[in-house]
């Protein structure tokens, strides 16, 4: 249960962390002392978002880079993204999770290739779509809303219904050839980072 001044948190990664896009809290976060200046509510809240991305991850075993919700959530792990409203967040978790929102991640700098971490100057470097135009943020938050409830494999498990959702949401949304990104998505699922293989026996056609 939550304690006295405690917020919700968005902690897990991994296999065993967030399963769903619709992002759920899994601990709870609390001052360790006295707010400043007599305040009843600490900074760190300020920094809440409707979306928050990965901070770090191991590519074959997480299953996603960025979760969202209605409500406003700080992360450990997770990296918040403030200013957006619901509607947005969700969009743009969708992006993100899309092949061209992993494939930006992986050509990100990073300390290592198999579990990179990020910082939020990489987070706001994303590029994503017009999600101020109705017609973007309607095609990408409609995909959010079709596989919130849908558990998303882990990335070495390869091609799924949930990634080709939103890839395919990612392609009308930006107008671009599904099939570009079907193609993108396949190879990426080979990648040997993501899928555990060795590159030798990666097939590519």
């Amino acid at each position: 249960m939550a304690m006295n001044n405690s917020f919700p948190v968005i902690d897990s990664g991994g296999a065993n962390g967030q399963r769903f896009i619709e992002a759920k809290p899994d601990s709870d976060w609390e001052p360790k002392g006295p707010l400043p200046d007599g305040s009843t509510r600490a900074p760190i809240l300020d920094k809440a978002g409707h979306l928050l991305v990965t901070g770090r991850q191991r590519l074959n075993t997480a299953r996603l880079t960025a979760v969202a919700s209605d409500q406003k959530y700080i992360g450990n792990g997770w990296i918040p993204v403030s200013g957006m409203e619901p509607d947005q967040g969700k969009g743009a978790a969708v992006f993100i999770n899309s092949t061209i929102g992993r494939l930006q991640l992986f050509l990100r700098p990073a300390k290592t290739l198999d579990y990179p971490q990020y910082n939020p100057n990489v987070v706001a470097d994303l590029m994503l779509p017009d999600l101020s135009d109705p017609r973007v943020l309607n095609v990408l938050s409609d995909a959010w809303e079709q596989t919130r409830f849908t558990e998303v494999p882990v990335f070495r498990e390869g091609e799924c219904e949930v990634r080709r959702i939103w890839d395919d949401a990612v392609a009308e949304a930006i107008g671009l050839d599904s099939a570009v990104l079907t193609r993108q998505r396949l190879l990426l699922h080979q990648e040997p980072l993501v899928s555990g293989n060795n590159y030798g026996d990666v097939i590519v056609d």
